[in-house]
């Protein structure tokens, strides 16, 4: 029975790979501008005006200016986005895509995830990002990414974390180099002690993964002319699929809302019960499966 549950998402997932391939290369994902997250395809109609002062960034009037593109590399200039100014996209996954961005309020640089457009009507993906946010707040361990803000700005959910500088765990394991077992026993020690402080908050995870374990630092630094090894800051982020249920403090098991009829995983490092579909055997097992998996990759 897994194992055909498993065969029937995989050809899902090859089948739609291609596609989304497509959409990601053409740009129709996502864009910012001071109107809003639109399609690329729209923003591309106005032309780029010619670069020019202006006097005030601070109105809300919607201009054409608002549906450039903000590009990877940042080179147009930054983006309004409520309190936000929006600098260069760091990252995207199947739901959201995350920016650089600087908030005005404070003064400091934070990464803004929000949903990528094809999600903004969905109301099951808002309640989904906002579950996202409420769970990790519910959470305060060094190993676990903190929220700073979540919200809805010109129509679109986001919320707003720590900026990373250092690399995610799927990176490192990208780059072909053979990694340090110590430093490897680190990541997993680390996001060990993450997973356990959630359950005990009566939180699991259910979608650990390589992109999901942020690092702060990469596995060696060179110090005279030495290679050392490094503490890899680990940083277990992104609590969309997790699930609540009774902590080990005694608390009662919350309801489950309908949301969480959608699957919850990456099919590469999802346990065996996830597969199946059988959702009174989730657990804080669950999680150190997909550990273990990322362990042993």
């Amino acid at each position: 029975k897994i194992e055909d549950r498993y065969a029937h998402g995989q050809a899902m997932y090859d089948e739609l790979q291609p596609a989304w391939r497509e959409v990601r290369e053409s740009g129709r994902v996502v864009s910012a501008g001071a109107t809003g997250f639109e399609s690329a395809h729209q923003a591309k109609a106005v032309p780029s005006p010619a670069p020019q002062p202006a006097p005030s960034q601070d109105t809300t009037e919607p201009s054409s200016q608002g549906t450039e593109d903000v590009p990877p590399g940042g080179a147009a200039a930054p983006r309004r986005f409520g309190r936000y100014s929006l600098l260069q996209e760091i990252g995207n996954g199947g739901q959201g895509v995350v920016f650089k961005a600087h908030d005005t309020v404070l003064e400091r640089e934070v990464a803004l995830k929000v949903l990528l457009a094809l999600f903004q009507d969905d109301p099951r993906m808002s309640v989904l990002f906002r579950h996202e946010a409420l769970v990790a707040a519910r959470l305060n361990h060094p190993h676990v990414i903190p929220i700073f803000d979540f919200g809805v700005e010109q129509g679109c959910a986001f919320l707003t974390m720590p900026l990373i500088e250092g690399p995610s765990l799927d990176k490192v394991i990208a780059s072909g180099r053979a990694l340090p077992l110590a430093f490897c026993l680190r990541v997993l020690v680390q996001a060990a002690e993450a997973l356990s402080y959630a359950h005990e908050k009566g939180v699991v995870h259910l979608d650990l993964k390589p992109g999901n374990i942020l690092l702060r630092h990469g596995p060696v630094e060179a110090v005279s002319g030495k290679a050392t090894l490094r503490d890899p800051g680990v940083l277990v982020t992104d609590f969309t699929m997790a699930q609540l249920i009774e902590s080990r403090d005694g608390g009662s098991r919350p309801k489950r809302d309908e949301t969480r009829t959608i699957f919850g995983g990456t099919l590469r490092y999802a346990a065996p019960e996830q597969l199946a579909g059988e959702r009174e055997l989730v657990g804080p097992a669950t999680d150190f499966y997909s550990l273990g998996a990322v362990f042993y990759e």
